[in-house]
């Protein structure tokens, strides 16, 4: 049983689902909130109807203290790799994504040489 979901009677539910998050993060503290936005979804017979557009409902804000140490992912698996999520708590995903973005901005930025920074004439001799 999950209060996400609504029954409204013969197959018809409505279903809050999270479309999108925000996670606000200072990486000196450790410190900051997650931001679920949440909308509501008509789902018929097990089907989300599309062409029903999704009412938006009551963001659910939680502070990362309260969620960082704990798991969430109970017999769940990577769909990618199949490996175990049951030991991944909120902590380790943030040092993941401190990993991707590391490697994100290497691939980008590291190949490049620096710009030239634009100088004003007088400056140009120093």
């Amino acid at each position: 049983m999950t209060t996400r979901i609504e029954n409204l009677g013969e197959g018809v539910d409505l279903e809050s689902m999270c479309p999108a998050l925000t996670m606000e993060w200072d990486p000196v503290t450790n410190s900051g909130t997650i931001v679920f936005q949440v909308a509501k979804y008509v789902v018929v017979r097990g089907e989300i109807r599309e062409d029903i557009a999704p009412s938006p409902d009551a963001s659910l804000i939680v502070p990362l203290t309260e969620i960082m140490t704990r798991t969430y992912a109970e017999g769940l698996t990577d769909p990618v790799t199949g490996a175990d999520l049951s030991g991944v708590t909120p902590m380790g995903i943030m040092q993941y994504a401190k990993a991707a973005f590391d490697t994100i901005h290497n691939e980008r930025y590291g190949s490049a040489p620096p710009e030239e920074p634009d100088l004003p004439e007088d400056m140009e001799s120093l």
